[in-house]
């Protein structure tokens, strides 16, 4: 047999015969121990394949022997780093820097070195290095999009992928990364672009388990939540494959520090699992799956932060106060555990967190979407102290930040395209529209919609109905409006918009509409015999619900506009875009008087009004009439809703777990000379901020 030599080695390396090469490289190694090319070249092969420890042994061989080679150093700086070994790496990675500045690699790895330390700022000044000296380095373009995605500038990681797609049309990994990044943002204009994208990530690389993760990811923001966790269970499955086994005595060592503790993909894919579960309300499975990523990696700070969110939903305060805890044991200054700690203990909240968070509010260098966070906590404790002025003071910052934040991710305010959706809405339901299609809907009792503005009393509402053993509070379901936006693909015409599609409704396309509706329903609740849907946003939709489900039940929460504003103003919604500006928050209270009007006037169905004061004022007789009007016996149970044991997944989850008061009524008065500007705008449109009940 001829004996191999490095350029037929080279070419099966090459050609993807990778087995053969392996084989080449090793006997061209018997021969010569220290051949400098079999060496790296077998090192590089390993690596490739997920081998890292065994290719680490290769990597420091090299860089023993002549001649000195900056690639040689960053390619064993870079299995350091995947080992986990971070000092080591770092070393080696500067010294490839000293012998070659201009060598792109070292300088795309140092990006990944100062991502995996949350060294964010270094790991975008080091991915633009690589790109200066390589414009056409697409690897360095997905991990400088990963350094913004952790700053938070979505948008300008959204362009440096798409810039990678450009360079590289196949690469499977932006494609999946830009899903991932779309779906972080959770504008419904991008969710469709996203799952493709996951979807051809997944065809590209169908072994490449942050696919999965990105589909699932994508499919939990669009409310699909049963199969984003059949694609984390599948990431998960993958990844424990990736997981490399020990090649021989010699590399035991090296090999322990490649174990499952260091598998960040399959950590990620059961922290997604996790999140799935506790979307679907499985909060056993969901804490099993977010124990098990901690179990690969303690040090994860935002499992321990989606433990302290879930523990919070389920009504376990000191649960979620340990788990937050834990998250800054991890990383001190962990801003959503100090929010989460702030939120559940409001003015008991030690001095020593708060000046923690304070000292964070005046960092130069957190993302301006967690420097917002950091305000609201801080604006909560201060109104729960009775410092009104200093809240007033933090609130106000905390908005103004959001607003920002929000635009820079792709959520800003269109205040004008809202308003047109309202007006096409009423012209879409003229009066008489459903006299002439009675009987296309579902006569299924079942539905219960509770809709209003945001902090009108909606989750108190469902939290009193979903307490009788006959019904069960399903929280926001968006699925009324995924049914609306799905109308022109179920009457055979995506070139026309919903509104167009509404008119072209059959009774046998009206039945089916309804009917993915009430199957999911069937999913959530199985057995009950009322399922409450709390969207506040489906007051839009009275028509449409009308139209799918005549038998539902509706209930318009009614409550003082000031107090809705101020309640808005202090939550701090991460996804909802008009609450951080008075003449959005003015413009929206518009709008949704202008809806509510013209369903009176045309009374498409029957509701119950229920005004926020009068629930709180007198609960057993406002409890009494829900129960009632939803076709339910009265169940004293009603009565201790703070006591039901169920998920709550809205700003309201701590307020639903106490006893009935009133001190939320005419809060407003506190923050006066703050809603100043609210109050002109009000006046100008004409708008009285009296509940209209």
């Amino acid at each position: 047999m001829t004996a191999p030599t490095m350029e037929s080695a080279f070419a099966l390396h090459t050609k993807g015969r990778l087995d053969e090469a392996e084989t080449a490289y090793r006997l061209i190694l018997e021969a010569e121990p220290d051949h400098p090319h079999a060496l790296e070249g077998l090192g590089v092969l390993l690596f490739s394949q997920g081998r890292v420890a065994p290719a680490l042994v290769y990597f420091k061989r090299r860089v023993e022997v002549p001649p000195v080679s900056a690639r040689a150093h960053a390619n064993l700086g870079e299995a350091y780093r995947v080992l986990g070994r971070r000092a080591e790496a770092r070393q080696e990675l500067a010294h490839a820097v000293e012998l070659e500045p201009r060598l792109a690699q070292s300088w795309n790895s140092l990006a990944l070195l100062a991502q995996d330390e949350g060294r964010y700022h270094d790991a975008e000044a080091a991915s633009r290095a690589a790109i200066a000296q390589d414009p056409r380095f697409a690897a360095a373009y997905i991990n400088l999009a990963n350094a913004l995605r952790s700053l938070e500038r979505r948008a300008e990681a959204v362009g440096t992928l798409r810039t990678a797609l450009k360079l590289e049309p196949g690469n499977g990994l932006a494609m999946s990364n830009l899903a991932q990044i779309l779906a972080d943002v959770g504008d419904r204009a991008y969710l469709d672009e996203a799952e493709h994208l996951a979807r051809r990530a997944i065809a590209t690389m169908p072994r490449l388990p942050q696919a999965r993760i990105s589909l699932g990811s994508v499919l939990r923001v669009k409310n699909r939540h049963e199969d984003a966790a059949a694609c984390f269970r599948q990431a998960v499955e993958m990844a424990s494959r990736l997981i490399p086994p020990a090649a021989d005595a010699a590399t035991d060592a090296a090999n322990a520090d490649s174990s499952p503790k260091g598998n960040e993909t399959l950590a990620d894919a059961f922290h997604g699992l996790g999140l799935a579960q506790v979307e679907i309300g499985r909060l056993d499975l969901a804490e099993t799956a977010l124990k098990q990523a901690l179990e690969i990696d303690p040090n994860r700070a935002m499992t321990w932060t989606v433990l302290a969110r879930m523990h919070a939903e389920n009504g376990d305060f000191e649960l979620s106060n340990q788990a937050a805890r834990r998250a800054l044991e991890v990383r001190p200054e962990s801003p959503e555990a100090l929010w989460r700690l702030a939120l559940n203990l409001k003015d008991q909240l030690p001095e020593s967190d708060l000046e923690t968070m304070r000292a964070m509010t005046r960092s130069n260098s957190l993302p301006i979407g967690h420097l917002a966070f950091l305000e609201f906590g801080i604006g909560i404790v201060h109104d729960a102290r009775g410092e009104y002025d200093l809240a007033a003071e933090r609130l106000e910052r905390a908005n103004r930040l959001q607003a920002k934040s929000k635009i820079e991710i792709g959520l800003g305010y269109d205040a004008p395209q809202h308003t047109e959706f309202i007006e096409r809405m009423i012209a879409a339901f003229p009066a008489g529209f459903l006299a002439g299609r009675e009987g296309y809907g579902s006569p299924d009792p079942r539905p219960v919609f509770v809709v209003g503005l945001p902090r009108s009393g909606t989750t108190l509402t469902e939290q009193i109905i979903a307490s009788h053993p006959s019904a069960f509070g399903a929280g926001e379901l968006d699925l009324a409006h995924r049914v609306f936006y799905q109308l022109p693909e179920l009457v055979g015409d995506l070139s026309i918009d919903p509104f167009t599609a509404l008119a072209r409704l059959t009774p046998e396309i009206a039945r089916q509409s309804g009917a993915n509706y009430l199957s999911r329903l069937d999913a959530v609740a199985p057995g009950a015999s009322r399922v409450v849907d709390k969207m506040p946003d489906n007051f839009r939709l009275l028509g449409l619900i009308a139209l799918l489900w005549p038998q539902a039940r509706v209930i318009v929460c009614h409550r003082d506009l000031r107090d809705i504003a101020v309640s808005c103003w202090q939550t701090g919604f991460e996804r909802n875009p008009w609450t951080n500006d008075w003449s959005h928050i003015a413009q929206r209270f518009q709008d949704y008087r202008r809806m509510m009007s013209h369903w009176k006037q045309t009374r498409p169905l029957e509701w119950l009004d229920l005004s926020y004061e009068s629930l709180v004022n007198d609960l057993e007789n406002q409890a009494r009439r829900l129960v009632d009007f939803v076709g339910l016996d009265w169940n004293p149970s009603c009565l201790d809703f703070h006591q039901t044991r169920r998920v709550v997944r809205t700003a309201s989850l701590v307020q639903v777990r106490q006893p009935i008061h009133t001190r939320s009524v005419e809060r407003f008065r506190r923050y006066e000379k703050a809603i100043e500007p609210l109050m002109t705008l009000l006046a100008a449109k004409g708008l009285n901020p009296e509940p209209e009940i």
